[in-house]
């Protein structure tokens, strides 16, 4: 199996998920921690995906609202 990450903007996305913040996803100090992260799905509102991260990379983060076109979603391809 192969591995790839898709934008996740045309993808279903349910609570539990994990997902990657992209890699470019934001361009200042505060929103740069965030990308390339791998976070879990907790809660979907108004089209914002709220997330908690389970890279281990710190500082660890709980509750972060992404607008969902700044996710990506790995999928399997053969």
């Amino acid at each position: 199996m192969i591995y790839i990450w898709e934008d996740a903007v045309n993808l279903i996305i349910s609570i539990g998920d994990v997902l990657r913040v992209k890699n470019n996803a934001y361009t200042t100090d505060a929103g740069k921690l965030h990308n390339g992260r791998l976070v879990k799905v907790t809660n979907i509102k108004d089209g914002d995906v709220y997330v908690t991260t389970i890279d281990y990379k710190l500082p660890h983060v709980t509750s972060a609202r992404h607008p969902v076109y700044k996710l990506e979603k790995k999928l399997v391809t053969t």
